[in-house]
């Protein structure tokens, strides 16, 4: 994935991704997986959240907490290219609400037998 990488520290909830996406796909795109390919003693199971911003001022129309979440306002994230956020802090509702939610279970039953599973494309 080109662009800078970074790791959400705030709880990600299924509300906090529909809200990006609700800004449209001319203003921003979202790409959104699942992460089990480390062992859980290398990295924890995330979900990877790809942004890229094509309309900054859409930005303005989100709640405040996403905007901080995401550092869409910070230095670090420079958002004239896709950023890469790793989530490995989030809400359940993230899980059940993919449409992908049965394999990320597998996943997630896998990797806590000690073994690496799988990266789960497109989630959402």
């Amino acid at each position: 994935m080109a662009g800078s990488s970074f790791a959400v520290q705030s709880k990600v909830r299924y509300a906090h991704i529909q809200a990006l996406k609700a800004l449209g796909a001319a203003a921003i795109s979202v790409e959104v997986h699942f992460d089990g390919s480390h062992s859980l003693a290398l990295k924890p199971a995330h979900f990877e959240v790809g942004i890229t911003v094509h309309d900054r001022k859409a930005l303005a129309n989100l709640d405040s907490a996403i905007t901080q979440m995401f550092g869409f306002f910070t230095q670090d994230v420079n958002l004239t290219n896709r950023v890469k956020y790793e989530v490995a802090n989030y809400d359940e509702d993230l899980i059940e609400r993919s449409n992908k939610s049965y394999q990320i279970h597998a996943a997630l039953t896998t990797l806590a037998t000690g073994v690496a599973a799988q990266f789960i494309d497109s989630v959402y």
